[in-house]
């Protein structure tokens, strides 16, 4: 009995050493994974503080920059007041001089009002980006004025082409080249930049006719009967040569908030308006939302508070060239312009507004059916017709009685071979027998 009593005495204990065995080996792995944790995390901490020290270097690289434009930004202004100045003394110089002269030489009278004061001057701002084709015979027909006293301000985009090599070749231009925000952010820092007191913006592939300065001066001079003038203008090609001709007209401001009647009740050609600067500080600039109409929602502004004055010469001319906005994206104008229209329209309680509502939506509709239309006959992309016309669908439902929606629908949906060919067919015939019912009438008219 002692001797099994020590036996089992025995197992207990190899038992209990086995375990303490298997608890030391526990131990030490788990000591061996936690030091091995303690040196991934060391190392993580180690990159994140060498992360931290980068980005505090960073940090402090454009806190450097940052002074740098800044002292930069303050140097260029100082010198900028400081041309501004010069600037200033020469034009006083020059008006001493000229009066001077006027007193000497008779013919010194075209330059010389009967007052003796100096004509006014004449601000041109040209909004330009990537136009070096036609920005030298705009600013070729600037000079073509023989205007006594003018600057010429081109604000360009940033273009990467050879826009900046053109313009170096006339040293009097104002350039100035940088990224904005479209073309009426253009316009309004050429417009900020301007010191004459007449102010107008010509495209960078438009053109003035002879004796468009000439006019200006003698209307809204400072004794001239007008806030705003429009002067007829003309469309040209690519070539230069006169295509067609717009009669500037406006009986009554509130023409303009209907401006479906474009060359009906009103024409107001963009490149044929000068206008006084004092009017833009009761009004405000051009809105630089706007990519397409911000120059009518701005004669809507003017109208408001300026006198126009309409008159029949022809002052510029319109560029009708395939890359142009106007001509490009024909139908996001049409949204923009019933856009910019509805800000200045009635109150909703008036039954006025209602008519302008209704009257729009249908000419909006029609004219991006008439958009799809071309587009899906000229064969272009299929999507894009086919959206035009769910757009035209949303402003005017009624388009869906109208024949041409199904057949332009038709054109643009069909994938090629005989059905696109006998769509194609049907449309054409469709629209020529449209135009041979019209004809009788337009003669009788």
């Amino acid at each position: 009995r002692d001797a099994e009593q020590q036996r089992e005495e025995w197992q207990r204990l190899c038992a209990e050493a086995e375990a303490g065995r298997d608890a030391e080996r526990a131990a030490r792995q788990s000591e061996a994974d936690a030091r091995a944790r303690w040196e991934r995390l060391c190392r993580d901490a180690e990159q994140q503080r060498e992360e931290w020290q980068r980005l505090c270097a960073e940090a402090e690289a454009g806190r450097d920059a940052e002074r740098a434009a800044r002292q930069s930004e303050a140097d260029a202004r100082a010198r900028w007041e400081r041309l501004c100045h010069e600037a200033e003394q020469q034009r006083d110089e020059l008006s001493i001089w000229r009066h001077r002269l006027a007193t000497l030489w008779p013919w010194m009278d075209a330059v010389a009002g009967s007052d003796g004061s100096s004509r006014p001057r004449i601000s041109i701002v040209t909004p330009s980006f990537n136009q070096a084709r036609w920005i030298g015979a705009t600013i070729e027909s600037v000079l073509a004025q023989g205007y006594p006293d003018f600057e010429h301000i081109v604000v360009d985009g940033g273009s990467t082409d050879e826009t900046a090599v053109v313009v170096a070749r006339y040293p009097h231009v104002r350039f100035l080249s940088e990224p904005d925000q479209g073309q009426a952010h253009a316009i309004n820092k050429g417009v900020l930049l301007a010191t004459g007191d007449i102010v107008a913006y010509l495209n960078s592939d438009d053109v003035y006719r002879p004796g468009a300065f000439d006019l200006a001066a003698d209307l809204l001079g400072a004794s001239g009967e007008a806030d705003v003038i429009v002067g007829d203008c003309d469309y040209i090609d690519e070539q230069g040569e006169t295509i067609g001709h717009l009669s500037a007209r406006l009986e009554h401001p509130r023409d303009l908030l209907r401006y479906w009647g474009w060359d009906q009740t009103h024409c107001v050609p963009q490149q044929a308006v000068f206008w006084r600067r004092g009017l833009l500080a009761e009004i405000g600039l051009f809105d630089p939302s706007l990519q397409y109409t911000m120059d009518y929602e701005m004669w809507l502004r003017m109208f408001s508070r300026g006198r126009f004055v309409v008159r029949s010469q022809t002052l510029s001319g319109f560029r009708m060239q395939s890359e142009s906005k106007t001509v490009s994206s024909t139908w996001k104008m049409y949204l923009e312009e019933r856009r910019s229209a509805r800000r200045h329209w009635p109150r909703w309680w008036r039954p006025e507004r209602w008519q302008l509502e209704v009257v729009s939506a249908r000419h909006v509709g029609r004219k991006l059916l008439d958009v799809a239309e071309h587009e899906a006959l000229a064969k272009r992309q299929r999507r894009h017709p086919l959206r035009l016309l769910g757009t035209a669908l949303r402003h005017w439902p009624l388009l869906l009685l109208d024949p041409r929606m199904a057949l332009t629908a038709a054109s643009a949906a069909a994938s090629g071979g005989p059905a696109q060919s006998l769509s194609e067919r049907i449309h054409r015939g469709y629209l020529h027998g449209l135009w041979r019912m019209r004809q009788p009438r337009a003669r009788k008219a």
